[in-house]
C-alpha cells in the first residue's frame, strides 16, 4: 500500500486521485458505501453481502468491490486459506509487490478501505481502475485466431500460446494458486500483454500440486476447442513447463487436469450450463 495515502479513518486512496475522490465526495468509507452513482453489476449467485459497481469520475472508469458484514465463517475460512488475518477486500489486492517483481500485471488499486469490529470486519472495499488496454479473453478472442479475419495468423497464435504459458508459469512460480483461473479472469491486449484479475481467492497452499492441477484444468476448461486447438493447448503447456516434449510426469499431470475438467463438465451439465471447452 505504499502508493496509497490515508484520507480518512480506514480509507486509503492512490495519491494521484485523492483530490478527485474528495471533490466527488468519496472521501470516507461511509460515503462510498452510500454512493448512488454508477452501474450496479449484479450477477447470478452473487452473495447478498457483496456489491460490485462500475462508475466514472472525470472521464475515467472505476470498479468498486464492497463487502458488507460478510459472514464470520467466511472470514475465518479466508484467514485459514491465506494464513493471515485481513479484511476480505485486502485479499483482492493480492501480493502486489510479488506480482510486480514477477511482471504479472493486475488492475491498478485506486482505493482501499476497511472498518472492523472487535474481531471481525464490518465493511471492506476496494476500488480499481478500468483496464483500458486489454480485454477479457472470455469476451474477446485475439483477431489472429479468427479464420474469417484478414489478421488470421498462425505464427501469432503460437506466440500467444507461448506467452500465456510463460505468464502462468511466472504466477505459479510464486507458489500462488488462483482457484478461479478461467479465461474470464485473464485479460490480454496487443501491446499490454496479459493481466490477471479477481485476486480474492489467490493464496499460497500447502498442497500446491493439487491446486496447480485445478488452475490449469480451469484454464483448459474455459478455452473453447473451436478457437484453442489441442495443439495450441499443448504448445501452451510446453511453454508453461519450459520443456520441448511431454515426459511421463507431464502425462500423469495432464491426465489429472482432464479428469478435473470432466468433473467440471458434469457439474455444469447438472446446472444446465454450456460447456466452454466443447464449443
Amino acid at each position: 500500500m505504499r502508493d496509497l495515502e490515508q484520507i480518512s479513518k480506514g480509507l486509503w486512496v492512490y495519491r494521484e486521485y485523492t483530490k478527485l475522490f474528495k471533490e466527488a465526495g468519496l472521501d470516507s468509507i461511509e460515503k462510498i458505501c452510500n454512493f448512488q452513482g454508477g452501474q450496479l453489476l449484479n450477477k447470478k449467485g452473487l452473495a447478498s453481502f457483496r456489491k460490485r459497481v462500475r462508475f466514472e469520475l472525470d472521464g475515467k472508469t472505476f470498479y468498486l468491490k464492497l463487502y458488507n458484514h460478510a459472514p464470520c465463517k467466511l472470514q475465518l475460512q479466508n484467514w485459514l486459506d491465506h494464513r493471515k488475518k485481513a479484511p476480505l477486500a485486502k485479499y483482492d489486492m493480492g501480493p502486489i509487490e510479488k506480482f510486480r517483481a514477477a511482471d504479472i500485471k493486475t488492475p491498478k488499486v485506486i482505493a482501499y478501505g476497511a472498518k472492523t469490529g472487535l474481531l471481525f470486519e464490518k465493511i471492506s472495499l476496494l476500488i480499481t481502475e478500468n483496464i483500458s488496454d486489454a480485454t477479457s479473453l472470455e469476451k474477446a478472442t485475439p483477431s489472429f485466431f479468427d479464420r474469417s479475419s484478414d489478421e488470421f495468423d498462425i505464427s501469432k497464435q503460437k506466440d500467444f500460446a507461448r506467452d500465456l504459458g510463460k505468464f502462468a508459469q511466472r504466477f505459479h512460480n510464486l507458489g500462488l494458486r488462483h482457484r478461479d483461473f478461467y479465461l474470464c479472469h485473464i485479460f490480454w491486449g496487443k501491446k499490454a500483454g496479459f493481466y490477471l484479475i479477481d485476486l480474492q481467492r489467490v493464496f499460497k497452499p500447502i498442497f500446491a500440486y493439487r491446486f496447480r492441477v485445478k488452475d490449469i484444468a480451469q484454464l483448459f476448461y474455459s478455452s473453447p476447442s473451436s478457437v484453442y486447438s489441442r495443439t495450441m493447448k499443448l504448445r501452451f503447456y510446453l511453454s508453461y513447463t519450459n520443456t520441448r516434449k511431454l515426459t511421463a510426469q507431464d502425462k500423469r499431470f495432464l491426465g489429472k487436469v482432464f479428469s478435473k475438467a470432466l468433473k467440471m463438465k458434469r457439474h455444469d451439465l447438472k446446472k444446465s450450463r454450456s460447456i466452454p471447452f466443447e464449443n
